[in-house]
């Protein structure tokens, strides 16, 4: 039975390709560093240190293309279609800083200051059916 029940679960979750990462590609001369969120109330991965974000970054700022992601698991699905699904505003907020201005307000600032105050090098409001038509791969200029 056992046996049974993994199978089910297994071909269930193979029937139905979700989509748990979102490709980004660097065209501009800038370092750039992503994030994603639905709304500030839960601002980026609910952690508000400038500092956590930037924390081994310049590896990544370096490397042109990113990929941001989610993780699911046979029992729960963790995808972004479900992540938008289940968003008040229906898209997913996709905030992209300048790895120079995350330097300088690292010490001692919250992310909320960045995003409050538009510090950020932009912001971009997401739906599946946009990412779909990209297929999830966002180029940045």
């Amino acid at each position: 039975m056992k046996l049974l029940l993994v199978f089910i679960i297994v071909a269930f979750s193979a029937c139905s390709k979700k989509h748990d990462e979102i490709k980004i590609v660097n065209k501009s001369d800038r370092d750039l560093l992503y994030e994603y969120s639905f709304s500030l109330s839960d601002t980026p991965s609910q952690v508000d240190s400038v500092k956590y974000y930037i924390r081994g970054s310049k590896e990544k700022v370096t490397n042109k293309t990113q990929i941001i992601f989610r993780v699911s698991d046979a029992f729960v699905d963790a995808s972004f279609e479900t992540y938008i699904k289940k968003s008040k505003k229906g898209y997913l907020e996709l905030f992209v800083f300048n790895y120079d201005t995350m330097l300088k307000y690292k010490e001692g600032y919250k992310i909320f200051y960045i995003i409050e105050n538009k510090l950020y090098d932009q912001k971009l409001k997401l739906t599946t059916d946009t990412l779909n038509k990209l297929n999830w791969t966002l180029t940045i200029k």
